[in-house]
């Protein structure tokens, strides 16, 4: 679990899973705000890995918050192409 500085980056990075789910990634694991009642920011770490693509704003941006863009690929000569 992550604790943001604020209530301004907590909706930030919330903002960034919500986007990568409409953009086509899956949430493994997490995905929203825990112990609101102790007046903290805090995300359960969150883990967008299937369908992860590099056109998704969550592979390309900083997110700056506990979540964690997984790309898998078949091959390690696929892994070198998608990083040209």
């Amino acid at each position: 679990m992550g604790s943001m500085v604020d209530a301004t980056q907590t909706k930030r990075v919330l903002g960034f899973i919500e986007k990568g789910k409409a953009e086509g990634a899956a949430l493994t694991l997490g995905g929203r705000q825990v112990r609101q009642e102790t007046g903290g920011f805090y995300i359960r770490a969150d883990d967008l890995r299937i369908r992860v693509e590099n056109r998704m704003t969550i592979a390309r941006e900083e997110i700056f918050g506990p979540v964690l863009s997984t790309i898998v690929f078949k091959t390690a000569e696929d892994a070198g192409e998608a990083c040209q």
